[in-house]
């Protein structure tokens, strides 16, 4: 009800870490499902480390596809990374496997998924960024406070003087 009332008066996007503001945002009916018309974004259902994230935000994800891209079996499942960038990986991209043809195809659906962002930012209504950031004590993953404040600044930065508001939430693992 909530969503259907509000259509189209503001925009909520996920900026990860991982799939959890997207999924959580999804199922408290807050933002559509795929299913019911939402346009994905690259930070939705990827792994995006925050200081790959402020890096692609800073330079317009002009490097975003550069770097060295595998596909890994870890856990029992199997997904692209791409190890340049601290590893950010893609464990949603269903029906992918390891080759050539599936690689392009991810590549594809990124380069529309940051098309999306874009337009989504640039929306002159009200924004809300909602991120999930992951304290690791003492592993290099550690979402360092300096990267989301990078991310941050960048995003007032694009935004100017439109409304937004980020909303962090951090989870503590040990």
């Amino acid at each position: 009800k909530f969503r259907k009332k509000n259509a189209g008066k503001f925009k909520i996007i996920s900026l990860g870490w991982g799939c959890m503001p997207r999924t959580l945002l999804t199922l408290w009916m807050l933002k559509a499902s795929k299913g019911a018309g939402e346009k994905g974004m690259p930070f939705d259902l990827a792994a995006t480390p925050p200081e790959a994230m402020a890096h692609f935000l800073e330079n317009d994800f002009a490097d975003y596809f550069e770097g060295k891209w595998v596909y890994k079996t870890k856990k029992g499942y199997s997904c692209w990374y791409n190890e340049a960038w601290n590893n950010v990986f893609f464990p949603h991209e269903i029906g992918l496997k390891n080759s050539e043809t599936d690689l392009a195809e991810l590549k594809r659906r990124l380069a529309g998924r940051i098309n999306n962002f874009r337009e989504a930012v640039a929306f002159d209504g009200p924004v809300l960024f909602v991120m999930h950031r992951w304290v690791l004590e003492g592993s290099p993953a550690d979402h360092k406070a300096e990267d989301v404040e990078r991310i941050c600044r960048k995003l007032a930065e694009i935004r100017g003087d439109k409304p937004f508001k980020i909303l962090v939430f951090t989870c503590e693992h040990n």
